[in-house]
Formats: C-alpha cells, sequence, structure tokens
C-alpha cells in the first residue's frame, strides 16, 4: 500500500519520523515504509488518548 501524494503530508510525515526515531525506536525498526509509520503513530495516538479517557473515568468515579 502506497500513500497517496498530498503535498500537506510530506512534512508531518517527516516530523512523525523524527518523533518516532526519538520515542519508539523498536517500533521503527518494524516499519517496513512511511505509511508503515503514520498508521502506527496513529494507532499510538489513539492509544494514548483511550488510555487518558479510561485514566480520566476512574478518576471521577472516586
Amino acid at each position: 500500500m502506497t500513500l497517496p501524494r498530498r503535498t500537506g503530508i510530506v512534512p508531518h510525515l517527516n516530523h512523525l519520523k523524527m518523533l518516532l526515531m526519538k520515542n519508539y525506536r523498536i517500533i521503527l525498526i518494524r516499519c517496513r515504509s512511511e505509511y508503515d509509520i503514520l498508521v502506527r503513530a496513529i494507532m499510538m495516538n489513539a492509544e494514548q488518548k483511550n488510555r487518558l479517557k479510561e485514566s480520566a473515568m476512574s478518576y471521577n468515579k472516586r
């Protein structure tokens, strides 16, 4: 699967790559392509948001 050529996405990809190299070296090694990196970053972002939501909800129940 290839990423559709859109001018707006490329700079973001480079920025994402830098972030991933800093924080997720192991994941970056497993990535086969730019598209893979993008998908993983989005998934990780969603996971973090869910975790935040869950912790907020459990905090509110107290």
